[in-house]
């Protein structure tokens, strides 16, 4: 057996402290997610498109605004003028 190899002490304890470390933790993460063609972008993109709808939802039928939208000289928020 190599000299080098026969220095080296590697206890259970050691291997676990190893596996748990943040760098090692990030990268089986990432290696996971790479086998299962995983994009979390994509995810989170949804998410934020989603939060989106349902304000905008909300919105729709709570405003001032929007209760006098057919009305020529509505009030209409800050957000859509152009």
């Amino acid at each position: 057996m190599n000299k080098h190899i026969e220095k080296i002490n590697i206890t259970q304890e050691s291997v676990d402290d190893f596996l748990r470390s943040p760098e090692i933790k990030r990268l089986l993460k990432v290696f996971k997610h790479m086998l299962r063609g995983y994009k979390p972008i994509k995810r989170t993109r949804k998410r934020q498109i989603a939060k989106a709808k349902h304000m905008m939802a909300m919105h729709d039928h709570t405003s001032y605004e929007w209760s006098q939208w057919w009305h020529k000289q509505a009030r209409k928020p800050k957000g859509w003028k152009k």
